[in-house]
C-alpha cells in the first residue's frame, strides 16, 4: 500500500513539477508509463535505502570523472572553461560539506548535515584515449529548448563518466522556469544518463553579479543529487516527502527563504519537535543563497545509489582510464575552432574574425583567408579581412603549444556579393528546378535531418513546391532553426515593386505554435530586418486545425505579400525565409514573385485583345474575371482606385495558356467599398484594364 501511495503522489507531483524549475520528475514519469515492465526496478529506487545497507557508513571519498557537453551557437551559451572549473568547485563544497554557508544552516539541522564524501573532477582523459580538458565544445540550433536530443549530439559512457549538457534553454519553460533536469538510476536508458542544464546555472563566473549564489547557484547540486538516487523534499507531500528519515517533508515546492515555513505540522522525528520545512536542503526548490545541505539519511542514499548504478565511475581502473587519478596528462593540445562576425557581405566589406578554440591554451595562430585582400594571419583574432570579388570562400585555422596542434577549415565559409546585383526583376521562384541552389539560392539547415526541401506531391501550382515536416518532430525539435535564402536583386529601375508568395499551414494543436518570417537585406546579407512574421492561426489563414500530418489541398494555400515600395532604388536586396520548429505541423511555400507593378491607370483600348472582361458589372456579392492567354504567361492581377492606387493584388504568378476565369475572392470583395474602380491584368510586362463597379 505504501508502495501505491507514493507512486500515485510521485506523479501528482510530477505533473506539477513540468512547469517549475526542475523536470527530472516528469521524465522520470514518462519512462515508468513507457516501460511497466521495469515496476520492479522502480520500487527498488523507491525504496533505495533498504538495499546494500553495508553502504550507509561509507566514508572513503568517491572521485567521479565529469564532461561537460558545451551545447552552444556561439553565444552567452559558450560557457568559459573558468566558469565550468567554478562549477566544479562548487559540487565538490557542497558534497562535502565544504561550502562556507555551512554556518547558517538552523542550529536544529546541522546535527543532520552530511558530507557525502563525493569528489567531481573534470576528465583528462576521453573515450579515445586523448587528452582532455572534460569539456566537450558542439555547436547547434539544438541548444534552443532543449532536450534529449542534444545527448545524441555528444555522450560519454556514463558507466565512466558523469555527462552534463549545458544548454541556451531548454523544452517546457513556456510554462515555468525550467533550469535543468536529470535521470535516476536505472531510470532511462544508458544513451541519456546525466544532466542537462540551463548555461546560467553552472557556477557563478559570468553568471550572476556579487558574491551571493542568487536563485540559480545551487542547480547543478540539485540535479546530480537527483542522478544520485534524491529525490525531491516535497516529491510526496506529507506523507513521507523524499523518503529519507532525517528530511522534514514539504507539502509542496518551497521558493525564495521564507525560513518560518512548515507546511507539514507533526513532523518530529528523529528531532525532538515540530521542525519546520528544510529549506537548506539542496532538493527543494528554494535559492542558492539558502541552500547549504544534504542529509545524513540522503548521503545513506546516495552510497547505495553509487554500489548498486555506478561502482564503476569511482573504481580505481576507471579513474586510471579517465586521468583522474593525479597521473593524467598535464596538458592537452588545443582544439581549432572559430567564428566571424558575419558570412555574408559586399566586395570590400571588412569581417572580423574570433578564435574559439579549446582544450589547450593556444600560444600559436595560424590563419588562411581564401581568395581574401589578406590572404594569411598569425593575430589571435584578425580583423578587417576583405573580399574584393564576388564568391564563397573557405577560412582555415592552424592552432598549436607544446603538446600538439589542430586545424580546423571552413569551406564555403564567406560569401561575398557584388555591390550591385546582376539580376533584376521578375523574379519567378516556383521551385520548379531540381535544386534550390540550380536558381542561386541557398539552404540553410537548422541542425536535424529535416529540413527546407522540395516537393512534387503537394503544391499550389507547376511541379513543386518547398516545404519543412515539422509533424512529429521527425527529424527536428522545438526550436529548431531552418532557413533559405534568394540571391541578390537589383531594383534601382522600379517604382512599385511587390513580393508576394502562397503559404500553406494548419495548427496540429491549440497553442502548438509554429514560427513563419520573412527577413530582408540590403547590405548584401550582413544585417537582417523583419518583414513578415506569423505563426498560430495567422500563417494558417483560416485553414482548420489539423491533428494528423497535414497536406494541403487547393483551397489551403493563403497569399502572402509585402509592398516593397520603400525599398525601389535598392542595388541589392535579399530575402530570408525562416521557420522555427514548435513540433507542429508541416509547413509549405510556393509562386514566391517579386515584380515591379506600375502606378497608374493603363489604358483599357487593347483590353478586347486578350477578351478582358468582369461578370456580371456591376456587382454586389459575386463576380468573375475571364482573359485569355496565347501563351504561358507571368500575371499579375490587381484592384486600383480611380487615382491609380493599387488597392489589392489577387494574383502574381505563372498561369498557362488558354481561357481563364477568375473568381474575384470574398476577402477582396469585402475590402471594397461601393465605387467605381479598375480591374488591371499585366501580362508577361503588357498591362491591360477594365472599369467595374462595386455596388
Amino acid at each position: 500500500m505504501r508502495n501505491f501511495i507514493f507512486t500515485l503522489l510521485f506523479i501528482s507531483a510530477s505533473i506539477a513539477g513540468f512547469s517549475q524549475k526542475c523536470l527530472t520528475d516528469y521524465n522520470y514519469e514518462k519512462y515508468q508509463k513507457a516501460h511497466p515492465e521495469l515496476q520492479a526496478q522502480f520500487d527498488k529506487l523507491t525504496h533505495l535505502e533498504d538495499y546494500a545497507p553495508q553502504q550507509k557508513t561509507t566514508a572513503a571519498v568517491r572521485i567521479i570523472p565529469v564532461v561537460f557537453h558545451v551545447i552552444h551557437e556561439y553565444g552567452a551559451e559558450n560557457i568559459s572553461k573558468a566558469q565550468i572549473e567554478d562549477a566544479i568547485r562548487i559540487l565538490n563544497e557542497d558534497y562535502r560539506k565544504l561550502n562556507p554557508d555551512t554556518i547558517d544552516t538552523r542550529a536544529v539541522f546541522k546535527p543532520f548535515a552530511s558530507d557525502c564524501s563525493i569528489e567531481f573532477r573534470l576528465a583528462k582523459i576521453d573515450p579515445n584515449g586523448n587528452c582532455t580538458e572534460g569539456i566537450n565544445r558542439i555547436y547547434s540550433s539544438l541548444t534552443n529548448d532543449a532536450d534529449d536530443n542534444v545527448k545524441a549530439l555528444s555522450w560519454w559512457n556514463n558507466t565512466k563518466y558523469l555527462n552534463i549538457w549545458t544548454v541556451k534553454s531548454i523544452a517546457g519553460s513556456s510554462g515555468g522556469t525550467i533550469l535543468g533536469y536529470s535521470q535516476f538510476p536505472g531510470g532511462g536508458a544508458a544513451s541519456t544518463d546525466g544532466v542537462i542544464i540551463r548555461n546560467d546555472c553552472v557556477g557563478r563566473i559570468g553568471t550572476e553579479p556579487g558574491n551571493g549564489f542568487g536563485e540559480y547557484g545551487r542547480t547543478l547540486t540539485h540535479e546530480i543529487g537527483h542522478s544520485l538516487s534524491l529525490f525531491h523534499t516535497f516529491q510526496s507531500g506529507c506523507n513521507g516527502g523524499d523518503q529519507v528519515g532525517d528530511t522534514p517533508p514539504a507539502a509542496t515546492a518551497n521558493y525564495g527563504c521564507v525560513l518560518t515555513t512548515n507546511s507539514c505540522s507533526g513532523f518530529s522525528s528523529p528531532y525532538t519537535y515540530d521542525v519546520p520545512d528544510m529549506l537548506e536542503n539542496y532538493m527543494d526548490y528554494t535559492n542558492g543563497t539558502c541552500q547549504s545541505m544534504f542529509t545524513t539519511g540522503q548521503k545513506s542514499r546516495i552510497d547505495n545509489a553509487l554500489s548498486n548504478y555506478r561502482s564503476n565511475l569511482y573504481s580505481q581502473a576507471n579513474l586510471a582510464a579517465t586521468g583522474v587519478d593525479g597521473n593524467g596528462p598535464l596538458g592537452c593540445a588545443p582544439k581549432a575552432d572559430f567564428i566571424v562576425d558575419k558570412t555574408f557581405g559586399c566586395t570590400g566589406s571588412n569581417f572580423t574574425f574570433s578564435d574559439f578554440s579549446y582544450n589547450g591554451i593556444v600560444t600559436n595562430w595560424n590563419w588562411t583567408f581564401t581568395g581574401a585582400s589578406t590572404l594569411t594571419s598569425t593575430d589571435p583574432n584578425p580583423t578587417n579581412v576583405s573580399w574584393s570579388t564576388p564568391g564563397t570562400y573557405s577560412v582555415t585555422l592552424t592552432v598549436s603549444n607544446a603538446a600538439g596542434s589542430d586545424t580546423k577549415t571552413r569551406t564555403s565559409y564567406i560569401t561575398i556579393l557584388p555591390l550591385q546585383a546582376v539580376d533584376a526583376l521578375p523574379v519567378v521562384q516556383g521551385f520548379e528546378s531540381a535544386t534550390l541552389q540550380a536558381d542561386g539560392w541557398t539552404l540553410e539547415n537548422g541542425g536535424n535531418a529535416a529540413t527546407w526541401q522540395r516537393i512534387t506531391s503537394s503544391k499550389r501550382s507547376g511541379a513543386a513546391s518547398f516545404y519543412i515536416k515539422h509533424y512529429n518532430a521527425t527529424g527536428t525539435t522545438s526550436g529548431d532553426v531552418d532557413a533559405f535564402y534568394s540571391k541578390t536583386y537589383n531594383l534601382t529601375n522600379t517604382t512599385k515593386p511587390v513580393i508576394t508568395f502562397y503559404t500553406a499551414y494548419a495548427q496540429r494543436a491549440t497553442g502548438v505554435n509554429d514560427v513563419f518570417r520573412m527577413y530582408i537585406s540590403i547590405d548584401c546579407g550582413q544585417s537582417w530586418q523583419t518583414k513578415i512574421s506569423k505563426t498560430g492561426n495567422s500563417l494558417a489563414g483560416g485553414v482548420a486545425m489539423n491533428a494528423n500530418n497535414f497536406v494541403p489541398q487547393v483551397a489551403d494555400w493563403v497569399l502572402q505579400q509585402y509592398d516593397l515600395t520603400a525599398y525601389a532604388g535598392v542595388p541589392n536586396i535579399r530575402f530570408r525565409f525562416e521557420t522555427i520548429s514548435r513540433e507542429g505541423n508541416n509547413l509549405y511555400i510556393d509562386d514566391i514573385n517579386i515584380q515591379d507593378l506600375k502606378t497608374g491607370i493603363p489604358s483599357n483600348t487593347n483590353a478586347l485583345d486578350i477578351a478582358l472582361n468582369i461578370t456580371p458589372n456591376p456587382f454586389s456579392q459575386t463576380a468573375s474575371i475571364g482573359f485569355s492567354l496565347a501563351q504561358s504567361s507571368f500575371v499579375s492581377i490587381q484592384v486600383v482606385d480611380m487615382l491609380g492606387n493599387r488597392l489589392e493584388l489577387m494574383e502574381n504568378k505563372q498561369l498557362e495558356a488558354g481561357a481563364l476565369s477568375i473568381p474575384i475572392s470574398e476577402n477582396v470583395l469585402d475590402k471594397l467599398a461601393g465605387s467605381v474602380y479598375y480591374l488591371t491584368v499585366t501580362i508577361d510586362g503588357q498591362a491591360y484594364a477594365r472599369k467595374f463597379v462595386k455596388l
